[in-house]
């Protein structure tokens, strides 16, 4: 998980266009996300932070083979 960057603390949204700023992190942290979520936190309005969490998917083992 990466730290927001200065341009997006305390970012109002309330024109209802977001700044090209949080459009850009937004985008960063959904590129090449297969399985888990980003998170947008706004308080008062203002975008404050951005969180990205990733599920790693562990394909299922074969069983041991007895021989």
């Amino acid at each position: 998980m990466s730290s927001p960057s200065p341009s997006l603390v305390s970012t109002p949204i309330d024109s209802g266009a977001l700044p090209p700023a949080v459009i850009q992190e937004i985008t960063r942290q959904l590129r090449g996300l297969r399985f888990g979520s980003v998170e947008i936190v706004v308080h008062e309005g203002a975008v404050t932070q951005i969180e990205r969490r990733e599920k790693v998917r562990l394909a299922p083992s074969s069983p041991p083979q007895r021989g």
